[in-house]
């Protein structure tokens, strides 16, 4: 192994909501998030529409940018979510859909229904 790849080497030890020192926390902040964040889109899209985004995309140039960094980050986390929900055994395509209608909320929604795995005795 070259001194790139030894540097560049993707660490091998995982972080789950288990390693965590209080998952129960990390559920809790998920769900009032979800619960908060999903009353105000569904407050601004009663408002100005479910497209109303794009119009403003379309006036301003901080929205198209802030509309084309949110497609990276939700395109990101859909990555980590396809991946968490297949070594889980859990079906992701409910959550990629409603990611790609709601943006935030699909991860959000995952995040707060998702259980740490049992704890596994050849890892302890």
């Amino acid at each position: 192994m070259g001194i790139t790849s030894a540097v560049i080497a993707m660490p091998t030890a995982r972080c789950t909501v288990a390693h965590m020192k209080n998952p129960n926390l990390v559920l809790w902040l998920s769900r009032l998030a979800l619960v908060l964040f999903g009353l105000w889109t569904a407050q601004i899209v009663l408002h100005h529409g479910y497209t109303g985004f794009i119009t403003l995309s379309m006036r301003e140039d901080w929205a198209a940018q802030m509309l084309v960094d949110l497609a990276i980050a939700l395109a990101i986390a859909l990555g980590w979510l396809v991946g968490d929900a297949r070594r889980r055994g859990v079906a992701a395509w409910p959550f990629v859909v409603i990611t790609l209608f709601t943006g935030s909320i699909g991860p959000l929604l995952y995040l707060s229904l998702r259980v740490a795995p049992p704890e596994d005795p050849k890892q302890a």
